[in-house]
């Protein structure tokens, strides 16, 4: 029986360049000590860098295969 009340879970806003919560949910496993910003940086470069290669945006692709990078 605790005594405490129970954690108010908090809303995960979406991600300023592609507006999906998918992608923050990402940054903040990725990041750090609290440096958000440093792995917004390296998120979006990576992104950048597929977009180059396929010549088109990879976030459809990243949002199917994010559950199983978690593993």
């Amino acid at each position: 029986m605790s005594r405490r009340r129970k954690a108010v879970v908090r809303e995960v806003l979406p991600d300023p360049k592609f507006s999906d919560s998918i992608v923050t949910k990402f940054m903040n496993s990725i990041m750090h000590g609290g440096k958000k910003s440093v792995a917004m940086k390296i998120m979006y470069g990576a992104f950048d860098l597929v977009e180059k290669k396929e010549k088109k945006i990879q976030l459809p692709y990243f949002i199917r295969l994010w559950p199983m990078l978690l593993l």
